[in-house]
């Protein structure tokens, strides 16, 4: 990362991003390689933060899915921990956002 090496969560992205885009912009002086690349690398990072912020926001949604399963299901903080016969249903479990 090489535009926001100290952001942590889409809020500070955002504002940061906003800041960036002044600076770097091609129709205030900057170069607009620079600016592309600040994008593309905002873009990368806002996917990513996200894709977090929704599995902490559906983590009910995602337990009531894994109901209908035969599938041993254990929470270990913030984790979700499925065991059991996960292979017929790794389809499945791969949509939901399990690795």
């Amino acid at each position: 990362m090489r535009f926001f090496q100290e952001v942590t969560d889409l809020k500070e992205l955002k504002k940061q991003y906003r800041k960036l885009a002044m600076e770097f912009h091609p129709d205030r002086g900057g170069n607009e390689e620079d600016f592309i690349l600040l994008k593309e690398e905002y873009d990368v990072l806002y996917n990513q933060l996200s894709k977090d912020s929704r599995s902490k926001d559906s983590y009910p949604e995602v337990i009531d899915s894994l109901m209908k399963y035969n599938v041993d299901i254990e929470i270990i903080g913030s984790w979700v921990w499925v065991t059991g016969q996960t292979y017929q249903i790794r389809k499945e479990l791969k949509e939901l956002g399990f690795q």
